[in-house]
């Protein structure tokens, strides 16, 4: 892909700080961007498409993320979704199965998933939306005792309002195991900014393996949930 290309550059890079006696990473890694030299972040933008041409019966605007090639950044791009029914899980999956278009692939505006990804949305129908389970959030407070001069910690226990979360879940494909290094989590992010930034309303995302049993996922930072994860989850992706 073109990344493969970026890749190339930056090995060929390496090898002249090598030269000059600065140390290389034994591996490859990605970058936060404030230690990239500004001008290597300097990236043209593909033109964004316009829903307001396109008859409005039966048309929604749905924002996909693509990925940099070069930054490894998300980019949030337009499509313009024909449908009848209710927007579902499944119409953003398929848009963004189908990757880059036209202008996007002049500005390296690359997707991980294969041509013939078939990623499913196993959520309640008609839209694939569901409820979240009750999410607990548990704030330690502080209380002294007149009695005595110890201090014991008291837990308030709070659930969060079922209406004010979606939860998508998404079963991954046979493809998604042929990921290499941070593919996987590119691929992941992809799907949940797609989801959470449609008009859905989802809010979470839930992977399911092959077996339709939840399985854990990477997050932006390395490390591996088993539950269902947001867009907090890979912040770290220059959003």
């Amino acid at each position: 892909m073109r990344r493969s290309l970026a890749a190339a550059a930056l090995i060929l890079a390496g090898l002249g700080l090598a030269a000059c006696g600065v140390p290389l990473s034994s591996g490859p890694s990605r970058l936060p961007q404030s230690a990239v030299p500004a001008g290597l972040l300097t990236e043209t933008p593909a033109p964004q498409l316009s829903c307001s041409k396109v008859p409005k019966s039966g048309v929604k605007t749905v924002y996909i993320y693509l990925v940099q090639a070069f930054s490894g950044s998300l980019v949030k791009v337009t499509r313009c979704v024909p449908t009848t029914h209710a927007l579902s899980v499944q119409d953003v999956l398929k848009v963004l199965e189908n990757g880059p278009i036209g202008p996007e692939y002049q500005a390296d505006y690359t997707s991980y998933f294969n041509i013939n990804s078939d990623l499913v949305s196993v959520g309640p129908r008609p839209t694939g939306v569901g409820h979240c389970p009750p999410v607990h959030k548990r704030t330690a407070g502080t209380s002294t005792s007149t009695s005595t001069s110890s201090a014991s910690t008291t837990t308030t226990t709070t659930t969060l309002p079922l209406t004010e979360c979606g939860l998508a879940t998404v079963r991954l494909d046979p493809y998604f195991s042929q990921l290499t290094g941070e593919q996987p989590i590119d691929e992941l992010a992809q799907i949940v900014f797609s989801l959470t930034q449609s008009p859905l309303h989802v809010t979470e995302v839930r992977f399911l393996g092959l077996s339709g049993k939840p399985v854990a996922v990477e997050t932006a930072d390395g490390r591996f949930v088993n539950r269902p994860v947001t867009v907090a989850d890979y912040r770290h992706l220059g959003i």
